[in-house]
């Protein structure tokens, strides 16, 4: 049984303990394994406290997921970060642990975002996704989403340059 509530303060270490898990179980091969390896919950926790906290650009929106009753997933989400893309929502991300996968968890945490977008006014979102995420792009695409081909941004991770790719939502 999956469900779906929203995340609160004492949830964040949980919410880190997923990002660092899902990051280190997702993205192996993608990005530099030293990365990878150098992640620890305490930094994400910290991330997640100012986010909360309000000393950060981001909403903070976050919902978590449990799976018979354990904790696997989570999103963030809220007003959109980029030129351009202000008036529309953003999910800032979406993590799942890989046990959750290919089993609607994902789909429902997606579908609790776009339900509370819509509350907040808006009728398009967009999210970004590590353009060799392969799985994710295609769970994007299967919910609607729209790969904008003029939109990509780059970044350093590790030794490794990556491209991201944004996904556009008709809410």
């Amino acid at each position: 049984m999956i469900v779906i509530r929203p995340a609160t303060y004492e949830d964040l270490h949980v919410v880190a303990d997923i990002h660092v898990t899902s990051w280190k179980e997702t993205y192996v091969g993608k990005v530099p394994q030293d990365y990878l390896d150098g992640l620890n919950v305490a930094d994400r926790q910290c991330a997640w406290e100012e986010i909360f906290q309000g000393k950060t650009a981001e909403d903070k929106n976050l919902d978590i997921a449990y799976l018979n009753d354990n904790p696997v997933g989570f999103v963030s989400f809220g007003r959109g970060r980029d030129e351009g893309f202000k008036s529309s929502g953003e999910i800032y991300a979406v993590y799942l642990l890989k046990e959750s996968q290919g089993k609607s968890v994902g789909y429902h945490l997606f579908q609790s975002a776009k339900t509370k977008l819509m509350k907040m006014g808006f009728s398009k979102a967009y999210l970004w996704v590590l353009d060799t995420n392969t799985q994710a792009i295609q769970a994007y695409q299967k919910w609607g989403g729209q790969i904008i081909n003029d939109k990509e941004k780059f970044a350093q991770i590790g030794n490794q340059k990556i491209r991201e790719i944004m996904i556009s939502f008709q809410l």
